[in-house]
C-alpha cells in the first residue's frame, strides 16, 4: 500500500549528524517505515530535499491512502492542470502478481551468493527475454518511469507475449537520477489485463469526461477526452473555472467554463 504519511525521523549525511527532528509529509511505502527501524540507505529527495542521507524513523503517522489519480498542480490563471496516476494502482489493474513460488526463487538467485542479475535468474528458471523497454520512451501520466522486460518459457509456442499467460514481466521503477540509472524492483507480474497494460504503452491513461449539472443535483455527460494528452485536449476547449477542496480525504471537485462562460464539471478517471 502506498499512501500519505507524517514522518518524523533524524538523517545522518555529508559526514555531519543532524541532532534535530524533522517532519515531513511524503508519499513512501508503509512497507519501507515498518520494517526499517535503525537508520538506512535510502535516496531522499522526497523527505525533505536531501539526496543521499542515512534516515532513521522515529515515528510515522498515517494520514491517507493515495489516490489513484493525484492532482499535482492547479494554475487556474494559466489554465493548467497537471495529474498523475499511481503506479501501484496501475499495476493492480492491470497485471496480477506471479506465483509466489517463481517469486521466491528469483529473489533468491538474484540475491543468493552467486547475486545474478534478472535476465541471469530467468535464464536459469527456463526463461528468455523478449521484450525490454521503459515508459520514459512514450511519456507517461505515471507518477515515476517504469522499466520493463517479458519473459517466455524457451520452448513457448506463442510468437506473441500478450497473448501468453506463462509470461513474466519483470518491473523496476525509477526513483531518481538520471532515468538511464537508479531503480527500484518491484517484482514479477503476469499477464492480467493485458489489453489495459498494453494502452498504455501506446498511450497515456487519464482520461476526462466533462458533465453539466441538470438542476436536480444530477449531470450528464457532455463530452470525454482518451488518449495521449487527454488533459491538453480538453483546456484547448475548456477554461479552468474553480476548485472546491473537501480536505485531504477526497479528490477536489474541478470545473471548467466554455467559451461562453457556461459551467461544467470535470471528472478524471
Amino acid at each position: 500500500m502506498i499512501g500519505l504519511f507524517e514522518v518524523t525521523y533524524t538523517r545522518q549525511g555529508y559526514g555531519k549528524t543532524s541532532k534535530e527532528k524533522s517532519t515531513q509529509k511524503t508519499e513512501m511505502f508503509l512497507e519501507t517505515f515498518m520494517e526499517n527501524k535503525k537508520p538506512f540507505h535510502v535516496p531522499t529527495n522526497r523527505l525533505g530535499g536531501f539526496q543521499q542521507d542515512y534516515i532513521e524513523i522515529l515515528e510515522t503517522k498515517f494520514i491517507r491512502e493515495q489516490f489513484p489519480l493525484e492532482i499535482i498542480d492547479i494554475d487556474i490563471e494559466g489554465n493548467d492542470l497537471t495529474v498523475i496516476r499511481t503506479i501501484h494502482s496501475f499495476l493492480k489493474d492491470t497485471l496480477d502478481k506471479a506465483p509466489k513460488e517463481i517469486s521466491e526463487q528469483v529473489d533468491e538467485l538474484i540475491s543468493g551468493e552467486e547475486n545474478l542479475d534478472i535476465d541471469e535468474a530467468m535464464e536459469r528458471l527456463g526463461y528468455v527475454e523478449v521484450v525490454h523497454d521503459n515508459t520514459y520512451n512514450y511519456g507517461s501520466d505515471l507518477e515515476d518511469e517504469l522499466d520493463y522486460k517479458v519473459f517466455q518459457l524457451k520452448d513457448s509456442q506463442n510468437n506473441d507475449w500478450i497473448y501468453d499467460e506463462d509470461a513474466l514481466i519483470w518491473i523496476e521503477r525509477h526513483i531518481g537520477l538520471d532515468v538511464r540509472a537508479g531503480y527500484s524492483e518491484l517484482g514479477l507480474y503476469q499477464p492480467g489485463d493485458m489489453d489495459g497494460f498494453c494502452d498504455f504503452l501506446i498511450r497515456q491513461q487519464i482520461q476526462v469526461e466533462i458533465f453539466e449539472p441538470m438542476g436536480d443535483n444530477s449531470y450528464s455527460e457532455v463530452e470525454s477526452y482518451d488518449g495521449d494528452g487527454a488533459i491538453y485536449s480538453c483546456l484547448e476547449d475548456y477554461k479552468l473555472s474553480h476548485v472546491v477542496d473537501h480536505g485531504p480525504d477526497l479528490m477536489p471537485e474541478i470545473f471548467v467554463k466554455d467559451k461562453d462562460g457556461k459551467i461544467f464539471e470535470m471528472r478524471l478517471w
